[in-house]
């Protein structure tokens, strides 16, 4: 395209591309980012580009994030702050400012524990104030970094080797963002905090204000994370769904939640198939269920409950869920 020299031909390419162009999991060599730069700097709209898995070069990365219409990009969050370094040692300081300020994580999937590094050395950035070029009106305590600021999502993805220590590092860095709305703990990956982790992080809770959605499935929950767990939760004050999935919960453990569903005034959703609950705690938690108008649907199937049981259980709460 580029060495045609056609200005018609990259002009109508340029104005087909959309508002969001991915490029993630595409490599990107020299070239391939030079004649890219060269046709997003033809589109007339604001764009925002997805630069992942592309193997893209600093420089290119640069070349890319620095256009103007580029408003937002999501890159490697090491690269990113490796381009954010060079830029601070040459002095790019209104560059610098306009890269951090594009930088975007959200949805953010953490899958290795370098993830969880690096989004470590980017809240290091945010706390000590590194880099961030500050102006004259402002200090940097008075500024934050979108990037943590406006990330309302975070998949947690190491799965059962990695699972229990990421999370513990995880745990810590959790009270850095004000917009976090979704926490996925389990994202299919078996991650097994157990009881370490859900104790790191129930001492967050009551920093997770705006938490909507909380997924704890497959984590090795026993009763005794399910006790701390059921003390610590009405603190999440927007606590809508609460998924207990595929952990080692018994009874007593249903007990202690069935205990605390009535102060859960946000809670509409829980589920707590496929734990060790029997007769016993399902009807402890029917039982609280009266007390919580505002639930909608808790998930109740366990091969430990009779099938008699449940369907009994059903008709005197249509609210439990059987499948």
């Amino acid at each position: 395209v580029y060495e045609t020299q056609d200005v018609d031909l990259i002009s109508d390419i340029a104005s087909k591309i959309g508002d969001e162009l991915s490029m993630a999991g595409t490599r990107l060599t020299p070239p391939d980012a030079f004649v890219l730069r060269h046709i997003l700097a033809k589109a007339r709209k604001n764009l925002a580009i997805d630069l992942r898995n592309t193997g893209i070069d600093l420089l290119g990365l640069e070349q890319l994030v620095s256009l103007p219409n580029v408003t937002l990009f999501r890159a490697p969050t090491g690269d990113t702050i490796k381009l954010w370094q060079s830029l601070q040692h040459r002095g790019g300081k209104a560059l610098l400012r306009r890269c951090m300020e594009k930088f975007t994580i959200n949805p953010l999937k953490l899958r290795s524990m370098k993830d969880v590094d690096d989004l470590t050395a980017l809240i290091q950035i945010q706390e000590e104030g590194q880099l961030y070029p500050c102006t004259k009106e402002s200090s940097f305590k008075e500024l934050q970094l979108p990037a943590i600021r406006d990330l309302h999502k975070i998949e947690f993805a190491l799965g059962p080797v990695s699972g229990s220590q990421g999370f513990l590092k995880l745990a810590e860095l959790l009270t850095s963002f004000p917009c976090l709305q979704h926490l996925d703990l389990e994202a299919l990956s078996e991650n097994k905090i157990g009881d370490k982790g859900v104790e790191k992080l129930t001492d967050v809770f009551p920093n997770l204000t705006v938490l909507e959605t909380l997924n704890l499935s497959q984590n090795s929950i026993t009763d005794k994370s399910a006790e701390k767990l059921a003390k610590a939760l009405p603190s999440l004050i927007s606590l809508k769904t609460l998924s207990l999935y595929s952990n080692c919960i018994s009874d007593a453990g249903a007990e202690y939640l069935a205990e605390t569903l009535p102060e859960m005034k946000s809670l509409s959703e829980l589920d707590v198939k496929y734990n060790r609950i029997t007769d016993v705690g399902a009807k402890k938690l029917t039982e609280s269920l009266k007390k919580c108008p505002g639930m909608k649907s808790i998930a109740l199937w366990n091969t430990t409950i009779p099938h008699a049981v449940l369907e009994h259980l059903k008709k005197e709460d249509p609210r439990i869920d059987l499948l």
